[in-house]
């Protein structure tokens, strides 16, 4: 079973009732790609019947590792492969004003972790927050 992250405009990445643009539009994203050296699309395929482009992100310094970010008319996803993959997700969705959400509805932060003081990510772990946040948040008073 896999596990995505989505980059949203919307409150919920899976409710595109409610979003103004359910995605980035593709030629922004294709000049995003033209942009930043880290992404470029995949080669070996590089789009779907269903119009899905699919981007490859090499990251710097990585020993030919690569992920793949799919671009679909209706949402921005990928495979979550940890903190790194985060932050770049992040670094994308905050260049167009969106954030980025796992199926569960948690958000993630800059730092490609989940971002505690956001409710959705309460309310998608049905939990505490780690000690850490929570001491943080009673020094900052």
């Amino acid at each position: 079973m896999s596990y995505d992250i989505h980059i949203t405009f919307g409150r919920d990445w899976s409710d595109f009732s409610e979003q103004e643009t359910a995605c980035i539009p593709r030629e922004q994203w294709l000049a995003l790609i033209d942009e930043d050296p880290e992404l470029s699309i995949d080669d070996q395929n590089p789009q779907d019947a269903s119009g899905r482009i699919y981007t490859i992100w090499n990251p710097p310094g990585g020993p030919h590792d690569f992920y793949w970010i799919m671009w679909s008319p209706e949402d921005i996803s990928a495979r979550h492969m940890g903190p790194d993959h985060c932050r770049k997700m992040v670094q994308i969705a905050h260049q167009f004003g969106a954030i980025v959400q796992g199926d569960a509805g948690e958000v993630y932060g800059v730092d490609g972790e989940l971002d505690w003081d956001d409710q959705r990510t309460h309310d998608a772990n049905r939990c505490k927050p780690p000690l850490r946040w929570r001491l943080k948040r009673i020094f900052k008073r």
